[in-house]
């Protein structure tokens, strides 16, 4: 919890604007709890081998918890959500749901969690 406060005073001081110490947590807070979701997507994306149950079950678990985010984590999850969603084929879409796992960790790496 101190590294989380230094990091949100460190982000005030370099940033020059105001940073929500609330969206802070609550995407720390989001990003402990989706990581082994997030590393199953793209696992699943990876070998190519995705199931609508596994999928259904990892949208419901992320849409659950996208409205205190900070924006840019929150349009993130958003779009995840609105890949998984896709009847696009796994060849198609993985591309981008790549892309968006990768935001979502930088994101995440900003405020102190880092995916394995």
């Amino acid at each position: 919890m101190k590294k989380l406060l230094a990091l949100t005073l460190l982000l005030f001081a370099v940033s020059g604007c105001t940073v929500n110490p609330v969206q802070v947590a609550a995407d720390a807070a989001f990003c402990s709890s989706a990581e082994s979701v997030l590393q199953n997507v793209n696992e699943a994306y990876e070998n190519q081998v995705v199931d609508s149950e596994f999928l259904s079950s990892a949208a419901e678990f992320l849409s659950g918890v996208t409205e205190p985010l900070s924006d840019g984590l929150g349009d993130d999850v958003g779009n995840l959500l609105e890949e998984l969603s896709s009847s696009a084929p796994v060849s198609e879409s993985r591309a981008a749901i790549d892309e968006l796992l990768i935001d979502i960790g930088n994101r995440c790496e900003e405020v102190g969690v880092e995916f394995q």
